[in-house]
């Protein structure tokens, strides 16, 4: 069961004392002490001076400048009518695809905030925020080495996890290369051959977008005793294979005949 903002700040409230040496009232009275109204201020105060975490410094943040704020994440479909209302309504139909899309590529559990959404697996890899009235940005916790180029922009983010943005002004900018851009494996061709071993005939939530149309083989082998002579029993199999990428046999013999 996904962590609930809630769930989150419950844990956090009994696991800082032992994390810190300080309790929870103890952080928010040094939180207030510092006199920061501003949420983000406060956030890179706490980091910086008193050397706590990314999510721990902006819990407290949030306890300070926004204490309501944690009765309004009872209400999910609130925060995300007040955040797309007014000037900014026109972009609502860019964050229903974008998490669409996210629901699509495995077990991401969105947690919607008052200003973004962000969106997690075992980490959290992406945030919805309307930042401009004109403009939705999908920013990206991406791993380390990856450049910027094409739609992808570095950005410089109060979560230093998140290192690249890309800008979206409608739905119609919200294509394969959007998502693509988005992925680790960005910049690769997507897989024609995905090799399981062990037996396990399940794709086990691995690399869900890419291998929408790749080749699956299954091999009884283990992973440790998959050798020269067992890829070569791989390819030639695929090798017989007809590639359809979502056409019948039929259709991709037309095409072919069409070719000739």
């Amino acid at each position: 069961m996904p962590m609930t903002p809630q769930d989150m700040l419950e844990k956090m409230v009994a696991t800082i004392h032992g994390q810190t040496g300080k309790s929870w009232d103890e952080w928010v009275a040094i939180a207030k002490k510092a006199g920061i109204d501003k949420h983000k201020a406060l956030t890179v105060h706490m980091k910086t001076e008193h050397g706590l975490n990314h999510n721990q410094a902006q819990w407290l943040a949030w306890a300070v400048t926004d204490p309501g704020r944690l009765e309004r994440y009872d209400r999910p479909d609130d925060l995300v009518a007040d955040l797309y209302s007014g000037k900014k309504e026109h972009l609502r139909p860019i964050y229903e695809r974008l998490m669409e899309l996210g629901a699509g590529i495995g077990e991401v559990r969105p947690n919607v905030c008052k200003t973004y959404t962000s969106l997690a697996g075992k980490r959290q890899f992406a945030m919805i925020n309307p930042r401009t009235q004109s403009k939705v940005d999908l920013e990206l916790a991406m791993p380390e080495g990856i450049e910027a180029g094409g739609r992808l922009e570095a950005y410089r983010s109060s979560n230093p996890n998140f290192t690249h943005r890309i800008r979206i002004g409608g739905v119609d900018e919200i294509d394969d290369e959007v998502f693509q851009e988005a992925l680790f494996t960005r910049g690769l061709p997507d897989p024609d051959l995905l090799v399981r071993t062990g037996g396990d005939k399940r794709i086990s939530n691995f690399l869900l977008w890419q291998i929408a149309y790749a080749e699956l083989y299954v091999t009884n082998k283990a992973w440790p005793d998959f050798k020269e002579d067992e890829l070569t029993k791989a390819l030639l199999d695929y090798q017989n294979r007809q590639r359809r990428f979502g056409k019948t046999g039929e259709q991709v013999l037309g095409l072919e005949k069409e070719n000739d």
